[in-house]
């Protein structure tokens, strides 16, 4: 039974209203009169009373309807009807549709259950699939009005808004469903804690659904008012760098999804890796450290949002960003090796893990002295990660982490506290956008290889099936006479064993025409096929 409350303060009773007075020269025949009055006054609280008397107007009202009210007009009723009943009644909010019975929970397991190594592990915290389609095909999204140097925050806030998982979850499902039980209060303090806060999961929804709903532009104002909240180094009213702000505000997010975990869960459990932030952004690198004398491997995994790759060096392209950042590199002290037990030279070499959904890959064009590397850095539409992977694809096979560009922070100027951004995104229909604040004008194609891209942002493309082999060989032309002349020889799919030519086609249904190529294949290379009539002499003589 869903239970509503309403943002209406109940009254608390204070102690100490009234003052008691001492009881002084009181004779026990008083007491004994006094607790024969009570006994009484209990005895009659016993019996049944009116229909009327009994059943309390909450209860009622509950009777009365179909479903539970739900009262609109906050941003907060969706947090107060998924809270708690104790909860609720600690925030001193009013229950409207409370139940007359306590909700029966489900017993607990026994302990035996609990330890068994086969139970069922949890379901993730965000358990809704993730779509890889823009929702709203038919629709552009509204440009963002800049609210004094925010140009960083909008277009970072437009690469966000085309990021189809994450703008196909905003606008189906609720605040609740995007936090997650450990993004929820259930106690008296996180409750309290919950209604002072800042929540950017739901501010995040609700510049989705202004954004998506029509308009040309609309403002991002909760994330500009509240923007020290989430993101406690920047300024408002002054010009940030766009990359530090996306970092800042996906970590509010995720914190935001498991604020309200117990003190229980480890800080690596895998159950924090589940929110909608991480199945989204999340991916893992490995920093794998080699023994040059036993050749031990000593890894060490860490979560990541982003790859930071550096375009120093003479670096001219992202391929040779992430040759660099993948390559091995010696480390200037020596290693205390857990093998061989002793100081030894080693090699330290980072690596994919584990590859993310939508992969952000930040290019670092600003120096711990603020100047800006302006030089032009190349990049292409797709982008594999096969090769920069911990485990490999095998040669042959199709690699699994192919991603697609579908938007581009772009940054005009000589630091990070000055110039100007913008984005470039790619619609649901295919067509790549200028996000100019709330300026949006079409581009021809994408925008390869622009010397201003500084944050790029790639999605995972969806593996595609196998091509068959009939059409594979249509499209490499007719084969030679000398290739004609091969027996071909074929796996069967349920055996797994070579077939003849003759007894493939006759399981396709097309055993007259084997027989027939049996013939043409029994010919030398330089005999002219037979005519029909010849046959029939061969097959008469034969008789």
């Amino acid at each position: 039974m869903v239970r509503v409350v309403r943002g209406v303060p109940r009254p608390v009773a204070r102690a100490g209203g009234m003052r008691t007075s001492k009881i002084k020269g009181k004779s026990k025949a008083k007491s004994t009169v006094k607790a024969a009055a009570a006994a009484a006054a209990v005895q009659a609280a016993r019996v049944p009373r009116g229909l009327d008397e009994v059943v309390r107007p909450g209860a009622q009202l509950a009777a009365l309807l179909d479903e539970p009210i739900r009262f609109v007009g906050s941003s907060r009723d969706e947090l107060k009807a998924s809270m708690s009943l104790d909860a609720a009644r600690s925030a001193h909010l009013e229950i409207v549709n409370e139940p007359d019975e306590p909700v029966r929970r489900p017993s607990a397991a026994p302990a035996e259950a609990a330890r068994s190594p086969n139970r069922a592990r949890p379901a993730g915290l965000y358990a809704p699939s993730l779509a890889l389609r823009l929702p709203r095909q038919g629709l552009r999204v509204a440009g963002l009005y800049n609210r004094g140097n925010t140009c960083y925050l909008n277009s970072v806030m437009q690469a966000l808004l085309h990021t189809p998982p994450l703008a196909a979850a905003m606008l189906t499902q609720s605040v609740p469903t995007l936090l997650g039980r450990y993004g929820m209060p259930r106690t008296q303090k996180q409750a309290l804690k919950a209604a002072s806060m800042f929540n950017p999961v739901a501010a995040l929804k609700e510049l989705f659904e202004r954004a998506y709903s029509g308009t040309s532009a609309v403002a991002p104002t909760q994330l500009v008012a509240n923007l020290r909240k989430f993101a406690r180094p920047l300024r408002p009213g002054r010009q940030e760098d766009a990359h530090e702000y996306l970092r800042l505000l996906l970590e509010s997010m995720q914190q935001a999804s498991v604020c309200f975990a117990g003190k229980d869960v480890p800080p690596n459990d895998p159950l924090l890796a589940t929110t909608l932030v991480q199945q989204i952004f999340g991916g893992r690198l490995r920093s794998r450290v080699t023994c040059h004398s036993c050749r031990h491997h000593s890894d060490t995994f860490d979560p990541a949002m982003d790859l930071s790759l550096d375009v120093r060096k003479g670096i001219s392209n992202v391929k040779q960003a992430l040759e660099a950042f993948t390559a091995p590199e010696a480390l200037a002290d020596k290693y205390q090796c857990d093998s061989c037990h002793a100081r030894v030279d080693a090699t330290k070499r980072f690596t994919v893990d584990r590859a993310p959904l939508a992969l952000t890959v930040h290019l670092k064009r600003f120096g711990l002295l603020g100047n800006k590397i302006n030089k032009p850095v190349s990049y292409t539409e797709r982008l594999h990660l096969g090769r920069y992977m911990s485990e490999r694809p095998k040669a042959g096979a199709a690699d699994p982490e192919a991603y697609r560009l579908y938007a581009i922070v772009h940054h005009y100027g000589s630091g990070p506290h000055v110039g100007h951004y913008v984005a470039s995104v790619r619609a649901a229909d295919g067509q790549w956008l200028r996000m100019d604040d709330s300026d949006v004008s079409p581009l021809r194609h994408c925008p390869v290889d622009d010397p201003s891209a500084y944050v790029l942002f790639y999605l995972r493309e969806p593996s595609a099936p196998e091509a068959p082999a009939a059409s594979s060989a249509r499209a490499s032309g007719p084969p030679s006479p000398a290739k004609r002349e091969a027996p071909v020889a074929r796996l069967d799919d349920t055996l797994g064993e070579p077939v003849s030519r003759a007894a493939f086609l006759q399981a396709q249904g097309l055993a007259h025409r084997g027989s027939e190529s049996d013939d043409d294949a029994q010919r030398s290379p330089g005999e002219p096929a037979s005519s029909p009539g010849r046959r029939r002499k061969k097959r008469k003589r034969a008789m």
